[in-house]
């Protein structure tokens, strides 16, 4: 059966599709390996056959496990005896496959750093994919499903469009896979929703600027950067009349006025009802030196 759109490659069956590619055998890989290196390039396969991991893998420097074979037990674990990165796709995948994933290679990760080679890649396994089925809001449920693993987005959506992918990097996902052509105009199941140099090229600039923009997860302001805009957007503590030595703090004789460089408006409930130790000029920021 075909999983692709027949309206641009109209093999109707897998074999019939694949079979056009039997010239690429083992050989071929290993040279493409060999060339990668030579431009100091990663060079990674998604092998589909128990029988050609022992082939192949030693000239991978990462494995991908295609969406298809999420539940392939045997494959799996071949890819997970290497030392080296395995992504594994989950495209058409339910919770349950899921979570059978989680728990098969969770068994077999026995330390922190076979932990981080690992990335579960979220995807839709239809070629090509439109906007509506890319749920990209899985990502979070994967991270929170995978905490020990890396988490990725696999795209294969039409078009020259990239701001999904920028969302994607927003929600968690920090490895991004896309397809790549050197002609998307070319016949064949992938050309024509793969990203070509000027795609690759625009979407590398744009996930720089989305890098410095995410910023850092914790909740911290740019003390260097907002300190001046603090001062003057927050508020202290005022009064709002004069204030002689002995009188008692009330909410009707203080008002909260910028700037932000006295006691917090936050403070008011600790500040009423206390005397102030000297006289308070109308206008002036309380201190807490100014109280008993």
């Amino acid at each position: 059966l075909s999983y692709w759109d027949t309206s641009f490659e109209s093999k109707n069956s897998q074999l019939e599709l694949f079979k056009q590619h039997e010239q690429y055998n083992p050989s071929f890989y290993i040279e493409c390996y060999n060339h990668a290196k030579s431009l100091g390039l990663q060079f990674g396969l998604s092998i589909f056959s128990v029988s050609l991991f022992d082939s192949l893998s030693p000239y991978c420097d990462f494995i991908k496990i295609a969406s298809g074979d999420i539940n392939f037990v045997r494959l799996l674990r071949c890819a997970d005896k290497l030392d080296i990165p395995i992504m594994i796709s989950t495209g058409a995948s339910n919770h349950c496959e899921c979570v059978s994933l989680a728990r098969s290679i969770l068994s077999n990760c026995t330390n922190a750093r076979r932990k981080n080679q690992i990335t579960i890649m979220h995807c839709s396994l239809s070629y090509p994919s439109t906007a509506d089925q890319l749920n990209l809001l899985l990502i979070k449920k994967l991270i929170t499903l995978f905490p020990n693993f890396k988490i990725g987005y696999s795209d294969h959506l039409i078009g020259s469009n990239f701001y999904h992918i920028l969302v994607a990097r927003a929600l968690g996902a920090t490895i991004l896979e896309k397809h790549f052509t050197d002609d998307i105009n070319k016949k064949g199941n992938d050309h024509y929703h793969s990203a070509d140099a000027a795609y690759i090229s625009k979407l590398k600039k744009a996930l720089l600027i989305c890098e410095e923009t995410l910023g850092d997860k914790n909740y911290i302001y740019h003390r260097d950067k907002e300190h001046s805009a603090r001062l003057g957007a927050r508020r202290s503590i005022v009064a709002r009349d004069d204030l002689k030595q002995g009188d008692l703090v009330t909410s009707e004789n203080i008002i909260e006025l910028r700037p932000g460089d006295g006691i917090s408006p936050s403070s008011i409930d600790l500040l009423v009802n206390l005397k102030v130790c000297k006289d308070v000029n109308k206008g002036s920021i309380i201190q807490w030196t100014d109280l008993e």
